[in-house]
């Protein structure tokens, strides 16, 4: 228990005449400091208490990356009370640990930031309290690749470096059930190379998937020495979990995280805002989720009562005629803690909420929640009823919904709609139907065509590299309200070289702009794409007319060095695993012309 471990600490302190600094997360906001001792609101001696959400920000006073090393954790026999900790000054940075009473990690535990700061998110229900936690905060100079040791979340990262629970300095854990999900917050698709694997053959099992969450197709399952070699998803994730025994322990693993292009991006899942599902009907429907999807759409600032994503479901609907909206989120498994927030009214579907929620309930405990008549608050936290206020809406006004289990369960949901004072329901959200969007082979027409159109002022295209970074291409003037097959063009004047991307808006006479469509095409000019930057054991090359083209290797002095290559297509595989770190210059002589491109090599 914490309270014992913690009187024994501060007395020694005392003792040694130290006097380092205490916080506890009640502070909240941020501090600056690369040393001290991190409590939960009861401090050294005390529990927690029921109801508590708390952000609390630790940023280094230098350019030293933070870290926190927890020494005694005890947040009781549920997942009910949760520590979740971002990889940032924010809570809106990717989350790289979720920890609660039922996978608290052995200590001590550690957990070192890739910048200078990590963010602290404690929420408990109300239905009992615990020790809670003592952590020291530290200062440790940054690593050149950012790594990540099989934290309980989620990152977004194109460079990296991968290991089991326990870094690479020593065995993994015992009894371990950690899931790591690594996406590449853009369209092109994350790839892992293993450089070592070693677990107890049969008995702890690393098993990858291909997508957000463990209801993704498996890549594969692994264990001993049969590694995973190179592993690489079909979509802008991979997961990985790995499960350990209580008894041999072997080396883990190391992995290299990188990004590769993907292709047309993939549709978005109903667990983020962008593959929200449309309700057009007051009938009921089941719904449910194992996972938060591969985008993260919560944070501290839009997020209201609740406290970021478990296992969430996205809906979105409009009122096609005015009056009040209620509904009952029921879960099957009645003790299952369901919380939900709504957004709007909007004009369109906008992704992700730019504000807080209209209306929302994160009540603690098991049973129905919802908007309910005689209601009379808003919003509440842990410790209200589960129901808010009803929705009085206006004709074509649109809302934005959110169902999450708390208790990630993976259990379903009932949610039933009561819509009185003339309500309805409409199935038409967006006010242009796209029938098609393309681009010609080599570049330079891009159009589009419209089936109906609705107070349109006009359409943006935009052009991407990565489809994370955009720029605007050029405008197009709508031709108005319209229920006829309309045709729009326009002209690009050089395409990016390799995949690039291209996106179409609109933006109504009210100057509100939503996203219709994504999509990716392939260009190869006189210039070169390599990736990744920087390079590790291997640099791809693209380009047209590869086969017949030399390639020199030139270290930072001037030197000729071993090169060794494969080409296949418009692509060019060099080995480097065998180069030192460092500055390197490469040179191709194609067709008589002569390039030379500046690379990096980082193992």
């Amino acid at each position: 228990m914490k309270t014992n471990a913690l009187t024994f600490l501060f007395a020694f302190f005392l003792a040694l005449g130290l006097t380092a600094q205490t916080y506890t997360i009640t502070t909240q906001g941020s501090v600056s400091t690369c040393s001290g001792t991190f409590f939960d609101s009861g401090g050294a001696g005390g529990n927690y208490g029921n109801d508590e959400n708390y952000n609390m920000t630790f940023c280094s006073n230098s350019t030293n990356c933070l870290r926190l090393t927890f020494t005694a954790l005890d947040l009781g026999a549920t997942n009910a009370d949760k520590i979740r900790i971002y990889d940032g000054p924010t809570t809106a940075y990717a989350l790289i640990e979720n920890i609660n009473g039922n996978n608290e990690p052995a200590l001590p535990y550690t957990i070192t930031s890739t910048s200078g700061c990590l963010t602290v998110r404690f929420t408990s229900d109300n239905a009992g309290v615990a020790a809670g936690w003592a952590a020291t905060v530290s200062c440790v100079a940054c690593p050149a690749t950012p790594s990540y040791d099989n934290p309980n979340g989620f990152i977004y990262t194109c460079s990296a470096l991968f290991y089991d629970n326990n870094g690479p300095a020593t065995t993994y854990g015992n009894n371990q059930n950690r899931t790591t999900k690594i996406c590449s917050s853009g369209t092109d698709c994350v790839r892992a190379t293993f450089s070592s694997f070693q677990t107890e053959a049969g008995i702890d099992i690393l098993t990858v998937y291909d997508g957000p969450n463990a209801s993704s197709p498996v890549l594969g399952t692994y264990s001993g020495n049969s590694s995973p070699g190179v592993v690489t998803s079909t979509t802008g994730c991979l997961t990985f979990n790995f499960q350990s025994d209580a008894s041999i322990r072997r080396d883990g693993w190391q992995a290299a995280i990188s990004c590769v292009p993907c292709g047309t991006p993939p549709a978005p899942s109903p667990q983020n805002c962008l593959g929200a599902t449309l309700v057009c009907s007051d009938q009921a429907f089941q719904g449910n989720s194992d996972g938060s999807g591969s985008i993260n759409d919560l944070s501290g600032s839009n997020d209201g009562c609740l406290a970021g994503e478990n296992q969430s479901s996205w809906y979105y609907f409009r009122a096609a005629t005015a009056g009040t909206i209620q509904l009952n989120i029921s879960p099957q498994n009645g003790s299952d803690d369901y919380d939900f927030a709504i957004w709007g009214p909007m004009a369109a579907l906008t992704c992700p909420p730019a504000a807080g929620p209209l209306r929302c309930s994160y009540a603690a405990g098991g049973g129905n929640t919802g908007l309910q008549a005689g209601a009379a608050d808003l919003t509440e936290g842990a410790g209200g009823n589960r129901f808010v206020s009803p929705l009085n809406v206006a004709a074509n006004d649109v809302y934005l919904l959110v169902v999450d289990n708390f208790s990630e369960s993976t259990q379903p949901f009932t949610l039933d709609w009561t819509l009185t004072g003339g309500c309805t329901l409409g199935c038409t959200v967006l006010p242009t139907e796209l029938l098609d969007f393309s681009i010609e082979n080599d570049g330079g027409t891009i159009s589009f065509i419209t089936a109906s159109e609705r107070d349109v002022d006009f359409f943006t295209i935009e052009n991407s590299r990565d489809g994370i970074s955009w720029q605007e291409l050029g405008k197009v003037k709508s031709e108005g309200n319209s229920t006829e097959i309309r045709h729009y063009s326009l002209q690009e004047e050089k395409p990016f070289y390799g995949t690039s991307y291209y996106r179409l808006s609109e933006t109504d006479i009210h100057g509100k702009k939503d996203h219709l469509k994504t999509i990716s095409r392939e260009f190869f000019g006189e210039q070169y794409l390599l990736y990744p930057v920087p390079a590790d054991k291997i640099l791809c090359l693209e380009g047209k007319d590869l086969a017949s083209t030399q390639f020199t290797l030139h270290s930072s002095i001037g030197e000729i060095l071993d090169l060794s290559y494969s080409i296949a297509g418009h692509k060019a595989v060099f080995d480097i695993e065998k180069l030192k770190n460092g500055v390197y210059f490469l040179t191709i002589d194609n067709q008589g012309v002569r390039t030379t491109e500046r690379i990096v090599i980082n193992h």
